[in-house]
Formats: structure tokens, sequence, C-alpha cells
């Protein structure tokens, strides 16, 4: 069986500054405690004690990225700067140690996942645009004048059965659902069914700022909806 590759955003620092270092060294790299020394010396994530959120975020940049997966380098919210493609896996290199934080305080603001079906401000409903890319593949219907995306599989009558399109938290990815899902319990109901993950879908959720890699559980973002934000 084919091994799926895997797509990761990574903030080429503050409004790109170490973008030249990316372009210049063919690498992609952050920023941590210096004293840690390789990641790979560590035997779990606990080890790190950077903050619990702070340590699976570096733990997974060290472990899960794998050649051939694919790297979006960004500004961090409003620009992409490069795709790449991954040739080699994690190593440390302690003579490259930038220290591009002008301030430690300042994160990205993005769009949580569960926003995907809220209108943005250009009118549209990202569910939809992305069910549209989808449609030759599925069927679009309104279900209580809601318009969902999915297959389905009544054979008469006004009746719906069958499954639709929704975006699955725990693994990033679009999944299949029955069509009363329950989203805020995601576990309930979900058939283990996954669609293809296009890559042109890909980009109009980084380019809509969408939080598809779970920074803002990490405590690395911020969301783009909070109060102070608005």
């Amino acid at each position: 069986m084919e091994e799926k590759l895997n797509y990761w955003m990574i903030v080429a620092g503050g409004g790109g500054k170490v973008w030249s270092l990316f372009k210049e060294e063919n690498i992609a790299c952050i920023d941590f405690d210096s004293n840690l020394s390789s990641i790979l010396d560590y035997k779990n994530p606990q080890e790190l004690k950077q903050g619990k959120q702070r340590d699976k975020f570096i733990w997974k940049f060290a472990h899960d990225i794998k050649k051939d997966d694919y790297i979006i380098a960004t500004t961090g919210v409003k620009e992409i700067l490069g795709i790449g493609q991954c040739v080699k896996p994690y190593y440390f290199d302690e003579s490259k140690n930038p220290d591009h934080r002008e301030n430690p305080e300042v994160y990205p603001l993005l769009r949580p996942t569960s926003c995907l079906y809220a209108r943005l401000p250009d009118g549209s409903v990202p569910i939809e645009v992305i069910g549209k890319m989808y449609e030759p593949k599925g069927k679009l219907y309104e279900d209580d004048s809601v318009t969902r995306f999915g297959w389905n599989t009544a054979t008469g009558g006004d009746d719906y059965h069958g499954y639709e399109i929704g975006w699955r938290d725990k693994e990033g990815w679009f999944g299949l659902y029955f069509d009363e899902y329950d989203f805020n319990n995601q576990d309930e109901n979900f058939t283990g069914d996954y669609i293809p993950f296009d890559f042109d879908i890909y980009k109009y959720l980084v380019s809509n700022l969408f939080d598809i890699t779970g920074l803002i559980n990490l405590k690395l973002a911020k969301s783009i909806y909070e109060e102070d934000n608005i």
C-alpha cells in the first residue's frame, strides 16, 4: 500500500524573516530553546519541558515529517512563500540558531476549522466552496434549507440517507459522516472513510487562514475571532 504524503505548514519567522535562510540552505527549521540540543536525544515529548503544547509541536516536527512530505513555508498568516518537498528527515545543526522573533508575544491569527461552515467576509461559505470542488465525485443537496455536500443513498422519497463531507479535527482531514453526525462529538457515528485531500483545497484553506495544522490548540496561534483580535 502506497504511503500517504502529508503537507506541513512552517512559519519562516514572523513576516518571513528567515525565508532567506530556508532558500540559501535548502532547509525548513523551527526555533526552540538552544539548551535542548537534538530532539532525537529525547525519549518522549515530556522530557523537552517546554510546556505541554509546545513539547508536542517540537516533537512532531522532529519525528513526523517524513521524506517526500510537502512543506509549505509561510509568513505566518498572509502569504505562502514557497512549497518544497522534504528530501531528508529532521537533523540538529547547532550552528543555525537565528533569533528571528522581534516580539515573542505576537501570534499568527487563524480561523478555527470549526468555522468552515461560517460565512466569510466576501459572502462565501468555505464548506460550500470545498463541496463544489468535490462535486464531480459527490452530490450537492439541501436538508432543511441547509446546503450540504455528500452522497445521497436514498432510493426514493424525500428522506435523505447517506454520507456528508466534514472536517475531521483529530486527523486534520476531510471525512465521510452519516447525515446526523455530531460535530461536537466527532467520534460518534464516524465511518472511518476519508476523502483525498486535494492540493487545490489545501491551498484554498491556507489562503483563507484556516488552522489546518492545529496551531491554535498548541497555543502557537490565536483565533481570528477572539474578542481582542476583532
